[in-house]
């Protein structure tokens, strides 16, 4: 019974949100018929709320005089008129639980965005909880290049609109060039600097090594997992990919998939590790 009972809820909380968000959409019929088919209602949910949040966001973004701190003491009080004359009181902290071998502790009050709520912390729970928002999987390919910019047009997934205009005018991120500047003057940079040796490597000085292929993944998503090398005029010379255990030169079959395979992984390890817990 509680299985049938939490089968229903999944498929009639995803039928409904999905029904209702698609009717109520500001986007064409095109679009609409290229998102019906899917029946997650975590994805349909970010993909029709997000970007008018964002666009808001970037009209009304904050400035240096909404950052207040008269009234955010993080537990000090300063008890005299010497430099040292602070006493520790408590201060409330939250404990997030990453998984059973890891947790991260943060402060209940932040400058920019005040205390966290009940409220709040409702709204976590229910995000991560796949009875009220199911996540299933599915793979919707489009057939061109085109097409994909007016389904991103109409979604407004664009810059100027939700995403804003960037200031970088010279990095593509197709090109070999645009990839090595990324880990040279860009993100990346944070993972070479890693590097505690210089490589005897054939292919170059620089790696950046990224052995995460023993990670879990999602069924529909490949393994993580990359070992990228450059030689010493930054230029990108070979691509590890640990799932395969092959390496792919520039211009071989498969050059574009494992730069890729970079990327991600790249944009994965600096999002999880170095923004978000470190």
């Amino acid at each position: 019974m509680a299985c049938f009972t939490g089968c229903l809820c999944n498929c009639c909380v995803d039928c409904i949100v999905g029904s209702v968000l698609l009717d109520n959409a500001d986007i064409n019929a095109e679009t609409k018929g290229i998102l019906e088919p899917i029946k997650d209602s975590t994805t349909l949910v970010s993909v029709l709320t997000a970007p008018g949040q964002f666009i808001e966001l970037i009209k009304n973004k904050p400035t240096d005089s909404d950052i207040t701190t008269e009234t955010t003491d993080l537990g000090w009080k300063k008890t005299g008129d010497d430099f040292g004359a602070w006493k520790k009181g408590h201060v409330r902290s939250i404990k997030h639980k990453i998984s059973n071998n890891f947790s991260t502790v943060i402060l209940g009050t932040d400058d920019n965005f005040g205390d966290y709520t009940c409220i709040e912390k409702i709204i976590g729970i229910a995000l991560r909880s796949r009875c009220i928002l199911p996540l299933e999987d599915s793979a919707l390919i489009l057939k061109n290049d085109d097409l994909a910019e007016r389904v991103l047009n109409d979604l407004k997934l664009e810059q100027g609109k939700a995403l804003p205009v960037t200031y970088t005018t010279d990095n593509n991120m197709v090109t070999d060039e645009s990839f090595s500047q990324l880990f040279f003057y860009g993100m990346g940079s944070v993972l070479l600097a890693k590097q505690d040796l210089v490589s005897e490597s054939e292919y170059g000085p620089f790696v950046v090594d990224l052995p995460f292929h023993d990670l879990k993944t999602r069924k529909l998503y490949r393994k993580y997992g990359a070992r990228i090398h450059f030689s010493e005029d930054q230029k990108v010379t070979a691509i590890y990919d640990y799932r395969w255990k092959r390496i792919v030169k520039p211009g071989e079959t498969g050059w574009a998939e494992a730069k890729m395979l970079a990327k991600v992984t790249s944009f994965f390890v600096m999002t999880a590790r170095e923004h978000l817990t470190w």
